[in-house]
Parts: structure tokens; C-alpha cells; sequence
């Protein structure tokens, strides 16, 4: 019953994805506030992305043409919650965001029809591109492992290398590559997905706590860990807290001076284990 209040295409006990659920469970915390809102806001409203869940997810993309002839720009707007980024080609996070606003030529049998003011529509060669207009204050970041393949959908299983500090700048609507740093991001979560396709296997995650610490999440499981066996995983989700909101864990000093102290025990705890596993074994470790 639970399942079904966030998505009604959700039964228990078969398998999901995890990017889907995540989507559907924001979007059905966002359609429950903006239900409940007095009075009802039409949706997809400015007012309806007031809601608590928009402030903290919601950004907004800009997709713009820009005809050849007569050079005019075409300006469409957006709203996401996270942004899904091919890594087929790609060995980072990074690569792939560039890929992800690289301008595309619309030309040939795409070429674009320009409705220019006042002049005669005329088919012509044109730029799109994408970029990130509105920054959202936890960025969720998708990498598409799983593609089309002739019986079903694989999954890319490579490696793609993703950074504690991600700064997104460049990939801002009318970015000045000079600017850098204006729109950083820290990482405080990465998603697994240990299995060979979409249809089976299972999920793990890697979560910073405030103090600073690394937690691996297994289903009951929870121990604390290195951010360095955070950062070397074949990651599915990213989450990252833009800096300098409170949402990044950066606080007071007495803060700070409580981050040392559990980054400390933490450490000591992963050594301790570290060394009973070299002492002998407990059984067949899990796959990484």
C-alpha cells in the first residue's frame, strides 16, 4: 500500500530501480504539498514549485537555438530534480556534464524552422544547447549505466570517476569560464547498483554524516568506512549539497572539532577491522 502512494506502477517483492523510485517518491512528496497548498496552484506553476521539496531539488535547465540566418536565440525553460548524464563515453562526472551542454548543429533534414519577428519563417541552420540556468540546492546526479542492447538492457559497468568538490559553473546558462567556483557542490552520498542488468541484483550506498564520517549502508548493515572506498565505486547516484547552504555539513567549530574526533574513531574502527580481516578469514568478502 505504501509502495502504491508513491507510484502506482510499483508492486512488492519484484524488482525496481532505484532512480525511478527516488523520482517517484520526490515527486509524490511535491504533488502532496502542492495538493494541500491554499489556494491550488495550477500545476507546473511558478507558485507550485514553491514547495519545500522544489527548494531543496528543483532546478531549471535552458534549452536555446540560435538560428544562423538571422541570428535570433529561442529561449525554452525547464524545471528538473536531477540530471541523467551518458557515461558511455565518458571516464568522469566532469566529462560528462561538458558533453551534457555541448552545442549540437541542427542542419541537413533537422535543420530548424525560424519564425523570425515580423519575417517569413524560413528553414535554416541552427546551434542548441543545453545548460543549467538555476542551480538546484542538492544536486542529484544520474549516470546512465543501463542501455538498450537486443535482448533487453545491459549495463555499462565501467568506472567513471567522480570528486568530493564538484563545481558546475562552466555549465551554467551564459557561464564566464573565468568564474570558477561559484557554483560548488560537496559530495555527500554515492548509490550502488552490484548486478549484471536493470531486471536483478542489489543496492548499497556510501553516506557522509555530518560529522564527516563515510557509513556503507548494506540493507541493515552499517559500518563506517574510508572516503577513499567511497569515491572507488562503480556509482549509479550521486548527491551532492551545493557549499556554503548549511546543506554541505560545514558548521561551527565545535562542529568542526566533533568532525575530527569521529573522523578519528572511524579511522581507528576501519583499522581495527582491517587487521582481523588479515588475520584471518570470515567467510567469502561480497564483490566490489
Amino acid at each position: 500500500k505504501n509502495l502504491r502512494s508513491i507510484s502506482k506502477t510499483f508492486r512488492k517483492g519484484r524488482q525496481e530501480d532505484a532512480h525511478e523510485f527516488a523520482r517517484c517518491l520526490l515527486d509524490a512528496m511535491h504533488e502532496k504539498c502542492v495538493e494541500h497548498a491554499r489556494p491550488k496552484p495550477p500545476k507546473n506553476s511558478p507558485r507550485a514549485e514553491t514547495t519545500f521539496v522544489f527548494q531543496v531539488f528543483g532546478g531549471r535547465l535552458r534549452s536555446q537555438v540560435t538560428c544562423k540566418t538571422c541570428g535570433r536565440k529561442s529561449d525554452t525553460f525547464d524545471s528538473f530534480m536531477d540530471l541523467s548524464l551518458d557515461i558511455a563515453r565518458a571516464k568522469s562526472v566532469e566529462a560528462a556534464l561538458r558533453r551534457y551542454v555541448a552545442v549540437e548543429v541542427l542542419d541537413g533534414s533537422n535543420k530548424y524552422k525560424c519564425e523570425m519577428g515580423g519575417g517569413k519563417p524560413h528553414m535554416t541552420r541552427a546551434t542548441k544547447q543545453f545548460t543549467i540556468d538555476a542551480a538546484p540546492l542538492v544536486l542529484t546526479v544520474q549516470l546512465k549505466r543501463f542501455e538498450y542492447v537486443p535482448f533487453g538492457r545491459g549495463k555499462l559497468t565501467q568506472f567513471v570517476e567522480y570528486p568530493t568538490t564538484l563545481d558546475i559553473t562552466g555549465v551554467m546558462s551564459d557561464a564566464n569560464p573565468k568564474a570558477r567556483g561559484v557554483e560548488k557542490y560537496s559530495l555527500f552520498a554515492v548509490l550502488v547498483h552490484a548486478g549484471g542488468s536493470m531486471h536483478s541484483g542489489h543496492y548499497y550506498c556510501y553516506v557522509k554524516a555530518a560529522t564527516g564520517v563515510w557509513y556503507e549502508m548494506d540493507d541493515e548493515g552499517v559500518s563506517a568506512t574510508s572516503e577513499r572506498t567511497a569515491l572507488n565505486q562503480k556509482a549509479y547516484l550521486l548527491f551532492y549539497a551545493r557549499e556554503g547552504t548549511g546543506l554541505d555539513g560545514k558548521g561551527t567549530p565545535a562542529l568542526a572539532a566533533a568532525k575530527r574526533e569521529a573522523v578519528a574513531r572511524a579511522g581507528e574502527r576501519v583499522r581495527v577491522e582491517r587487521d582481523c580481516a588479515l588475520a584471518g578469514p570470515r567467510g567469502a568478502p561480497r564483490e566490489r
